[in-house]
């Protein structure tokens, strides 16, 4: 009797993850924000600007051009967003000569960049998007070497608490995360592709379910409320990390398919 409460209590934990993962849009989107405020920290961290406040106007206009010139992401929203990418500069710009940080301009500038990144992710090639979420399991997977409260707070940041990532991550996992973005953007610019529909991409899912449900059993279902005040964080960041480690154990078509699905709107 036991045994099949619990493989009922069980089969319910991998259901409400299922649900949250692939039903609920919103809660998922959350996610995809919060890797996106990891890649323009990450961004911002790689901008090394000198004395922005001791330059004239045009001065540090060139240098920050010159500066982006050297950053892919930059590249490809200059190239692909261009009104956008003049913006942002302006915006950095003038939070520079006013005398703020940059990891003090993250959250209004990301308020710009979501939507952007938002719309191309569901259009990119597979190959894009898995490398992209290859480099985001890497980045977490390094946040959560020193604590499992770290790579939680980096995906669940409070409001204003945004923190800046580059001191965990090692260099090659930056430049990965800002080249596979780089490469969503111009794959959904230059070639873009239908995203994919449910009855395309859930069947995908039920082995991953399985696992998770075999690993982590009922306490997987506090993934329905990631930010309860007594949720456990070790937990939360762990099964996240599995479900994109699983997901991209699929073959590409599989697993680009599904992570665009899941990042359409």
């Amino acid at each position: 009797m036991n045994n099949i409460l619990i493989g009922v209590i069980s089969g319910i934990a991998a259901a409400v993850l299922a649900r949250a993962v692939v039903r609920d849009r919103q809660n998922h989107r959350r996610l995809y924000q919060m890797i996106f405020v990891l890649t323009l920290a990450i961004c911002f961290s790689a901008i090394k600007l000198a004395a922005p406040h001791r330059q004239t106007d045009s001065e540090l206009s060139e240098q920050m051009d010159r500066a982006f010139a050297n950053n892919p992401v930059y590249v490809a929203i200059k190239q692909y967003e261009p009104a956008l990418y003049a913006e942002i500069k302006n915006e950095f710009k003038t939070g520079l000569q006013s005398g703020q940080k940059p990891e003090d301009m993250i959250e209004p500038i990301v308020a710009r960049l979501l939507p952007v990144f938002s719309k191309y992710v569901p259009n990119a090639s597979n190959e894009a998007v898995v490398r992209f979420m290859h480099a985001m399991v890497s980045s977490l997977q390094q946040l959560r070497a020193p604590s499992g409260e770290l790579c939680y707070d980096y995906m669940f940041p409070s409001p204003g608490t945004v923190r800046m990532p580059h001191r965990q991550l090692d260099p090659a996992t930056q430049k990965e995360v800002m080249e596979s973005i780089a490469q969503v953007i111009r794959s959904a610019a230059v070639a873009p592709r239908t995203p994919p529909q449910a009855r395309d991409v859930t069947p995908y899912l039920e082995p991953i379910m399985a696992d998770l449900r075999e690993k982590y059993g009922p306490p997987v279902m506090q993934m329905q409320n990631p930010r309860a005040p007594d949720v456990d964080k070790h937990l939360i960041c762990n099964v996240t990390i599995d479900l994109y480690t699983r997901i991209l154990e699929l073959p590409e078509d599989e697993s680009g398919s599904l992570i665009r699905y899941l990042a359409a709107p």
